[in-house]
């Protein structure tokens, strides 16, 4: 699955991601940064991961790929640059 992360916790580590399904956010912890040989993630860093299926909440397992948030822009600045639209 694909997500984006929102929010991070620098101090431990983790964070809460946005899924692709737009179902419930998805948690992310220090183990399964870890798991994946990944030292950190970032808010608005884009990330291709799996859930723990035998969790009760929405847990990743494992980040399979990541891509830096400098590598694409964030919804804020795509939205600042976008001529506002007007109905009518």
């Amino acid at each position: 699955m694909f997500g984006i992360v929102l929010w991070t916790n620098a101090k431990t580590g983790d964070a809460l991601i946005w899924c692709e399904d737009h179902q419930d956010l998805a948690y992310l912890d220090n183990a399964a940064l870890e798991a994946s040989n990944s030292p950190y993630v970032q808010v608005d860093d884009q990330i291709m991961f799996e859930l723990d299926a035998n969790s009760s909440v929405r847990k990743i397992s494992r980040i399979v790929n990541s891509w830096p948030r400098a590598h694409h822009h964030s919804l804020a600045e795509v939205l600042q640059r976008e001529p506002v639209l007007r109905a009518g």
